[in-house]
């Protein structure tokens, strides 16, 4: 009897270890499929930062939106990595647009909405920062 409850005790423990493994795994790669999309758009924006271009300035802006799609088409299952990406999507979005609204502040002239934009986008960037932080450190936990 004892024999058989120690088996069943430890048949019990490797499934919840396989279990959570499983679970682990699963973070992991979700985890790894929201920085994948994240690192490409930092690598494509840092290669761009002094463009003065118009047109490669809108490319940037379509890269945002590309993006924010990408990030939320990931069919991601963890409830707090979906919930960052869509954060990160809607900040993505935003980029874009208000890179748009600062381009066409910039053509007619318009300096007091160009900083506008300008400040804008660094509230944006230092919202960024502290959700790719929070992504970072969900992700490094166990």
């Amino acid at each position: 009897m004892i024999k058989n409850r120690k088996k069943n005790q430890l048949l019990f423990l490797m499934i919840i270890n396989i279990s959570l493994t499983g679970c682990f795994n699963s973070k992991a790669n979700e985890c790894g499929k929201i920085i994948k999309v994240s690192d490409k758009l930092a690598e494509i924006t840092q290669a761009n930062l002094k463009i003065q271009d118009v047109n490669q300035l809108l490319k940037i802006a379509d890269n945002f939106d590309q993006s924010a799609q990408q990030i939320l088409d990931k069919n991601l299952k963890n409830e707090k990595l979906i919930d960052y990406s869509k954060k990160l999507g809607r900040i993505y979005k935003n980029y874009g647009q208000i890179t748009r609204n600062f381009i066409t502040a910039f053509q007619t002239k318009d300096t007091e909405k160009a900083i506008l934009y300008k400040q804008e986008i660094f509230k944006l960037s230092q919202e960024e920062k502290t959700l790719v932080e929070n992504i970072n450190s969900y992700c490094q936990q166990n």
